[in-house]
């Protein structure tokens, strides 16, 4: 039996497009069918992760194990933002995901945004295996919530992402470690939501380039939101960094920033007709 709460693995089906070959599930995680919404790439899979509790409790230890082999291709999300609840001191719930892509695979991992509430305390990691051929689009997101409406903050936020070859060769590693906001003031102090965008795609530079621009474009500029992007090392695809002055800003900004890299990548939006992430 697998030690992860949640053990899936997509493969490609020569007529029928993607499949679940794999499908396991446990407390807390929750699965219901697989969706055919999008018409870029041919046979995607929408899958909506939900969870039993609806949130992340103080001590939980939570691992999804997530691949897609050769020339299968999925879009994975989850049902709403996920609350982090407050956390004794000495208790901190860990989130670690581990995703594969096989030559030829795609996948869009877009959760949505996690909401911090006083005293919380995470830890999450996301490592990302992926071959030269592969193709991964990943977001990232959490905005601070106090109910009392007292502007208290989390206790401790760390996350980790790590991007690697299936040899074991690191091409991207980056840790933020927060046991408070840095302070704001003039402009970015109605910042409270943040969040990032990663594509990985072999791709040449001057494309990456035009996708980088792309992705800034999509996202625009205004006084709601702030948004910058770049190329990421060794050339291994794009990455954009966003704030923005409440969540419904931020996921606005992050789904246009997705509607432009698969315009980019596929040729095409996956339209209206389905959830979209973030």
């Amino acid at each position: 039996m697998s030690d992860a709460q949640l053990d899936l693995c997509f493969k490609r089906h020569p007529d029928h497009g993607t499949y679940l070959d794999r499908r396991v599930f446990r407390w807390p995680f929750t699965l219901s069918r697989g969706f055919r919404l999008d018409r870029v790439p041919a046979g995607k899979l929408t899958l909506i992760l939900q969870t039993v509790s609806g949130a992340i409790q103080a001590d939980d230890s939570l691992l999804q194990r997530i691949r897609v082999c050769n020339g299968a291709a999925a879009f994975v999300t989850t049902q709403g933002a996920t609350a982090v609840y407050r956390a004794p001191v000495g208790i901190c719930a860990t989130d670690t995901v581990e995703l594969e892509v096989e030559d030829g695979g795609v996948i869009e991992y877009l959760p949505e945004p996690r909401i911090l509430f006083p005293q919380s305390c995470l830890a999450q990691r996301l490592l990302l295996r992926v071959a030269l051929s592969g193709v991964a689009m990943l977001s990232e997101a959490f905005l601070l919530h106090d109910p009392a409406g007292q502007g208290r903050a989390f206790r401790r936020y760390s996350s980790e992402l790590v991007i690697e070859r299936p040899g074991g060769d690191v091409v991207l590693r980056e840790r933020i470690e927060l046991d408070v906001m840095p302070q704001r003031g003039g402009r970015r102090a109605p910042y409270g939501a943040h969040g990032m965008l990663l594509v990985v795609a072999p791709r040449p530079p001057a494309e990456l380039e035009a996708l980088c621009s792309g992705m800034a474009a999509g996202v625009g500029s205004g006084i709601e939101t702030y948004a910058a992007a770049s190329t990421l090392p060794r050339e291994i695809g794009v990455g954009l960094r966003v704030v923005a002055i409440d969540g419904q800003h931020l996921r606005r900004a992050l789904r246009a920033a997705c509607c432009a890299a698969r315009e980019h990548l596929f040729g095409g939006d996956p339209g209206s007709g389905r959830k979209t992430a973030v």
